[in-house]
């Protein structure tokens, strides 16, 4: 994803449970990002309220959300089976400026935010089931945008004006066929 030093980004972890065969109960997933490119801004946690609150009564568990790794756990609740695509989490990031100390945007090719399953599970026959195999993992790599230089962009119209020019120059007009008898 190309992007320009102070663009935000916001990455959304979305899951559905079409093909499980009992409600989500769980739901713990590990977030990697690249401090170097990205600067964490905030997170929305569970903003539709499927999974509500912890064993605990807390709102929206999560781990610390600055660190370049961490955990979040979604439990207390009973996400249906077959329920659609839907939101489960926003990570809002900002792409950072290149400076002294090596922090930027940079072409490196590695992944920039990662997402891993680290545990579902499933309310089957009243018993908990780990269905981890059914979710997958994510990455995305962000780049900054490097704008054509104005040297390049006459290049570009003065070729397109020759093949442009060419291609009329050689038109031919259709041919006629004139039966003779």
């Amino acid at each position: 994803i190309f992007m320009h030093p102070g663009d935000l980004i916001t990455f959304k972890v979305m899951i559905d449970t079409n093909g499980l065969a009992g409600p989500l109960q769980e739901f713990k997933y590990q977030v990697t990002y690249d401090r170097v490119e990205l600067e964490f801004i905030n997170a929305n946690l569970d903003p539709n309220g499927k999974f509500g609150t912890d064993e605990n009564g807390n709102p929206n568990p999560g781990g610390n959300l600055h660190n370049q790794t961490f955990n979040v756990t979604h439990t207390g609740g009973a996400v249906p089976a077959n329920t659609a695509a839907f939101v489960l989490d926003e990570f809002t990031f900002k792409a950072r400026a290149k400076d002294s100390s090596g922090f930027g945007l940079d072409n490196s090719g590695e992944r920039d935010f990662y997402i891993s399953i680290l545990n579902a599970k499933i309310l089957v026959a009243g018993a908990l089931v780990e269905v981890n195999q059914q979710f997958g993992s994510q990455e995305v790599e962000v780049q900054p945008y490097v704008p054509l230089p104005a040297s390049a962009w006459m290049g570009l119209s003065l070729l397109a004006t020759l093949a442009i020019s060419r291609r009329f120059m050689n038109a031919k007009r259709p041919a006629v066929e004139i039966p003779i008898a």
